[in-house]
């Protein structure tokens, strides 16, 4: 038993030493680093000032891109040119329950949180509002839920 314990305060004391911080001859100062130290510099960076380039070709507004769509259903109903939607808003709405807040009359929907995209497209003064929760599931909601295809409200 009193071998035991001996071996055990043993380990303990090998352990600790282990954990210590290395010394060098009794009586010595702790060595300084020789490694030379660099001045920080008193340059402030500079930046290089990139000016764009003209581009000879208009760019597509990448919200126009991703109502493409949406953008062509609305000139399809209306007879007009896809040119003459402007798209005046685009977010990702968390509605309370599967009808993504337009409700046909009359019908049910499960009461769960659904994530969706609202569109707001405009045409002469007149805006339109398109939901879904994916670009391909997209539909014109009215002011009666929403609008059969072809159908404007």
């Amino acid at each position: 038993m009193l071998r035991n314990i001996a071996l055990g305060i043993t380990a303990i004391g090998v352990m600790a030493a282990a954990c210590a911080p290395p010394t060098g001859p009794a009586g010595a100062p702790a060595s300084e680093s020789t490694a030379s130290q660099v001045p920080a510099s008193t340059d402030t960076p500079t930046a290089a000032v990139m000016t764009p380039k003209p581009s000879a070709t208009p760019t597509v507004s990448p919200l126009r891109t991703m109502a493409a769509p949406v953008i062509a259903d609305l000139a399809g109903r209306l007879g007009i040119d896809e040119a003459a939607v402007e798209v005046v808003d685009a977010v990702e709405v968390e509605w309370p329950d599967t009808s993504l807040g337009c409700p046909a009359p009359g019908d049910s929907y499960a009461q769960v949180l659904t994530n969706g995209t609202q569109l707001t497209l405009q045409v002469n003064g007149q805006t339109y509002d398109y939901r879904g929760r994916s670009p391909d599931t997209m539909f014109l909601c009215g002011p009666q839920g929403p609008v059969p295809a072809g159908k404007v409200p």
